[in-house]
């Protein structure tokens, strides 16, 4: 009966010990997630702050002038006025390719596109314009 009550007091302490050595490393862990997720919260705000300067500088080159000091550049352009080309139903590609160039130096947004285009139309083109309008809605 000895031996059995020391075994079993042997085992309580085994358990106690493997208690105690699990609860320490269930606190350790805790540790090293917190510090995980600062460190991952920190990041994010790093990222965070790079992306939004990269979208403010984004945003202020898309709205300065193209004209001015290009940074791909060593020398400086001037301002260029350009002009809409006008459509009158004739020289369709040149006109497309005018009209491309015009949208592309402009930054021009897809969805301002057909606007813009549609008030340059001139002669036969406008009710041919106005009739496909109306039959299919952009």
């Amino acid at each position: 009966m000895a031996d059995d009550n020391n075994r079993f007091t042997e085992l309580q302490i085994n358990i106690k010990n493997n208690a105690t050595a699990i609860e320490q490393i269930q606190s350790d862990m805790q540790i090293q997630f917190r510090r995980a997720d600062i460190a991952n919260t920190e990041r994010f705000n790093l990222l965070h702050e790079a992306l939004d300067a990269l979208l403010n500088t984004k945003t202020n080159s898309t709205e300065s002038s193209r004209g001015a000091l290009n940074s791909n550049r060593s020398f400086q352009v001037r301002s260029v006025k350009l002009d809409f080309p006008r459509f009158d139903g004739k020289d369709v590609l040149n006109w497309i390719f005018k009209a491309e160039q015009f949208f592309e130096y402009h930054n021009t947004p897809d969805e301002d596109r057909l606007v813009i285009s549609s008030v340059h139309l001139d002669q036969d083109v406008v009710p041919w314009f106005q009739m496909i309008q109306r039959s299919h809605p952009f």
